[in-house]
């Protein structure tokens, strides 16, 4: 099912909408970084929709959160780049 996706005027809109979002996320950092920039200019440069990258988002947060507990504690995000692994 496709969903629909706001239309961005440009590609620093886009780029806020993503980092906005990383940042509400639980364990992620306060301020995004540099590289987390990079990764949504090249998110939206590859025309990747803002549902798709959230959803992306909210499944990487789950699954860390969802582990079972006895599982080793896993390291704190740094960067996006640790979600889009």
């Amino acid at each position: 099912m496709v969903m629909p996706d706001k239309t961005f005027e440009s590609q620093e809109e886009f780029v806020d909408a993503v980092l906005d979002t990383y940042v509400c996320l639980p364990e992620t950092p306060n301020r995004a970084r540099r590289d987390d920039r990079y990764l949504a200019i090249k998110l939206y440069r590859q025309a990747i929709p803002l549902f798709q990258v959230k959803a992306a988002m909210l499944l990487a947060t789950a699954r860390r959160n969802f582990r079972e507990p006895e599982a080793e504690p896993l390291e704190p995000i740094r960067s996006q780049g640790r979600i889009q692994a």
